[in-house]
């Protein structure tokens, strides 16, 4: 007995001596995993045997079956290994304490570098005193009578212009 789809082969099974005028019921499993959706004529058929007189009954057609897609399952979330999180947690640990490192090697140096620069050119520049002079000096408004810087050419008080206490 050979059971079809349209006209694709389902399978096949033996039947050995089955009396003359008897059924058997054949189980046939149909994979359709690699079936594309559709629909489909479903059928058996049985061998002649020898002596038989009636074959009408060997063909039996079971009717239409409608295959559907196969509804995808949904991903599955691949997790990482604790320890693989473990290492890699470190692993940051372990540059950002290299930044932090690297950072202050630099600023030390920086400052070293500054400080060393510092040490070649100790000299002050000298101020000439003609050049504190004018901050020393104090100068008497005409008009308010106040005191202020000899710096100035104007009083900043009430602004007025010494131009003549200017040399």
């Amino acid at each position: 007995m050979s059971s079809y789809y349209d006209s694709v082969l389902i399978g096949t099974l033996t039947v050995k001596n089955l009396p003359p005028k008897t059924e058997t019921i054949l189980k046939f499993s149909w994979f359709t995993c690699n079936v594309r959706p559709g629909d489909y004529t479903l059928g058996a058929l049985a061998s002649v045997v020898p002596e038989e007189v009636d074959i009408l009954d060997n063909r039996f057609v079971d009717g239409i079956v409608r295959i559907k897609p196969l509804i995808p399952s949904p991903p599955i979330p691949y997790l990482l290994p604790k320890w693989l999180l473990a290492l890699l947690f470190i692993l940051a640990v372990l540059i950002g304490a290299c930044l932090v490192a690297a950072t202050i090697f630099a600023l030390l140096w920086r400052r070293e570098k500054k400080k060393s620069q510092m040490d070649k050119h100790p000299t002050v520049p000298e101020i000439k005193p003609s050049e504190v002079a004018p901050f020393k000096i104090r100068k008497t408004c005409n008009e308010c009578g106040r005191e202020f810087p000899g710096l100035y050419t104007f009083c900043p008080y009430c602004l007025t212009f010494h131009e003549k206490d200017y040399e």
